[in-house]
């Protein structure tokens, strides 16, 4: 399971992960209350495409910079 560092390569990632077959790929989102991060992970049962750690960024954070 690769780890992406940037947004942006995520972002290619999962594009890719969709153009390839639409029908087979999901999106998991999962907010964790206690650390405010949304952790987001695509699939295609075969391959699993989610950013790292370090580069997710607190949803409240990102909330309130885009007002």
């Amino acid at each position: 399971m690769p780890h992406y560092h940037t947004w942006e390569e995520f972002a290619r990632a999962a594009e890719k992960l969709y153009l390839v077959d639409p029908m087979k790929v999901r999106v998991v989102l999962k907010y964790r209350h206690c650390d405010g991060n949304l952790c987001i992970k695509v699939t295609d049962n075969a391959v699993v495409s989610k950013p790292s750690e370090v580069s997710q960024i607190p949803v409240k954070q990102s909330v309130v910079n885009t007002r």
